[in-house]
């Protein structure tokens, strides 16, 4: 049986994409929820630049979209996995802590 615990120091929410590049560039975190929907920079043009520039932390789709090619796209752009809204909290926790683990083994 896996348990998260969220440090709650160490948590941020941004706005848009931007936001979420400088914050990325200056910390580091274990995973990265993506809304897919933000404004400025969306969550596909924002990953690809968190993948360009070099970051490897998994990134976890959010969207209330669940067509094959808005899927294609999560993975293409360098996003780990997608959890489709609404959903259970259980699954989101259950991505989350199978992609760290994933990271983790990786290193």
């Amino acid at each position: 049986r896996s348990s998260l615990h969220c440090d709650t120091q160490h948590r941020r929410v941004v706005d848009d994409g931007l936001i979420a590049l400088k914050l990325l560039k200056k910390e580091s975190f274990d995973v990265i929820l993506m809304d897919l929907n933000m404004p400025i920079i969306n969550g596909f043009e924002t990953s690809i630049k968190i993948r360009e520039i070099g970051i490897l932390t998994p990134i976890i789709a959010l969207t209330a979209f669940a067509k094959e090619e808005v899927i294609e796209e999560v993975f293409s752009s360098g996003m780990n996995d997608i959890i489709i809204k609404p959903f259970e909290p259980r699954k989101l926790f259950q991505i989350i802590i199978n992609q760290i683990n994933k990271a983790k083994t990786a290193d």
